[in-house]
């Protein structure tokens, strides 16, 4: 099974396309609460209008609180100092229901055989999957089941 470390960086080459990386970014960074904070921008991906339901768990609790929200296009994650693979794995649950799982830029798909015709089906699946999830709303609880 993939670390959610693996998954993020399959998330992101994903999004890779020449210009996207290049305007866009990933953060993760210590805050002195102490904890961390993740900032995932998302225009131009098609998570970029899916709506995000704030989520708050053990608010009160010193290493073990979380929070997480999307403000825009960017989805936000801030958590106690344990919480880290935590608030990476709430948006990659969040990303994989509201999207799918996507083989692009994955390289075993490369090695099956990937060919332009498999490229064009799949740019017309993303293309349709933002249009269909464009209203959709997903709550955290529902990707805790």
């Amino acid at each position: 099974m993939k670390s959610v470390f693996e998954r993020l960086q399959e998330w992101y080459l994903a999004q890779c396309n020449g210009d996207w990386e290049h305007r866009y970014k990933i953060r993760i960074e210590t805050i002195d609460n102490p904890g961390w904070t993740i900032s995932i921008e998302l225009a131009e991906t098609a998570l970029a209008d899916v709506s995000f339901e704030e989520f708050q768990e053990n608010y009160e609790d010193e290493l073990n609180w979380l929070t997480c929200s999307k403000v825009g296009t960017t989805w936000c994650g801030y958590g106690g100092s344990l919480q880290l693979e935590r608030l990476i794995s709430l948006f990659l649950k969040w990303a994989e229901v509201s999207v799918g799982s996507h083989d692009r830029g994955n390289p075993e798909s490369e090695k099956a055989g990937n060919s332009k015709q498999e490229s064009t089906v799949d740019e017309e699946r993303r293309s349709k999957s933002k249009t269909d999830l464009s209203a959709s709303k997903i709550s955290i609880t529902k990707l805790e089941e």
